[in-house]
């Protein structure tokens, strides 16, 4: 959802935009150089400087971490300390523990599930590799705000938040379902 939003503004931008994923090239919102993967396996060009990781941790957490320590340990060999590549990662405000204050990339984790648990593990990759790769890969953190956490009874689409918009539009009530499906 997010990857596919980001590519589509991005080539409309003119920018040169290469996607990885397991679903078929035409199932993206706009065309790209596009490469099936087993996301264990990555050949980006050295020249690459801003990569974007929108793997939804929901759907594997194990291939989540394994997908993301691969791709940092392709970028750090394919780039060195004059040639830095910035990859993004999109995070949860729900690990966060601000004590009142704004979630920043600064905050303190708390984790409250085994998701928050692997997202919080993909922050300790992204920043341990940074050290690794001598800087040559620089993280950038997006933290973003959750209506649901590991809910079963409830939808965990993309669309979540359009369909609040229209219940709530119809007037009906809102439950939000949290983490340990426990309701809001």
């Amino acid at each position: 959802f997010i990857g596919s939003h980001l590519t589509k503004s991005l080539v409309a931008s003119g920018h040169k935009v290469m996607a990885f994923g397991t679903a078929d090239a035409a199932s993206l919102p706009i065309p790209c150089s596009y490469q099936t993967t087993d996301y264990l396996h990555y050949n980006l060009p050295s020249d690459c400087n801003l990569v974007f990781f929108c793997h939804d941790v929901a759907s594997d957490r194990d291939l989540h971490i394994r997908a993301l320590s691969a791709l940092c340990e392709h970028l750090a060999a394919i780039h060195s300390i004059d040639r830095q590549v910035h990859l993004c990662y999109f995070s949860s405000t729900n690990i966060c523990n601000a004590n009142g204050h704004r979630i920043s990339e600064d905050s303190e984790i708390y984790p409250h599930c085994l998701r928050d648990a692997a997202i919080v593990q993909a922050e300790m990759i992204l920043k341990t590799w940074c050290s690794l790769s001598r800087n040559a890969v620089s993280p950038h953190v997006f933290r973003y705000g959750e209506l649901y956490g590991e809910a079963d009874a409830f939808p965990t689409s993309a669309g979540h938040v359009n369909e609040c918009l229209t219940l709530a539009r119809q007037g009906k009530t809102l439950v939000f379902y949290g983490n340990l499906n426990q309701a809001r």
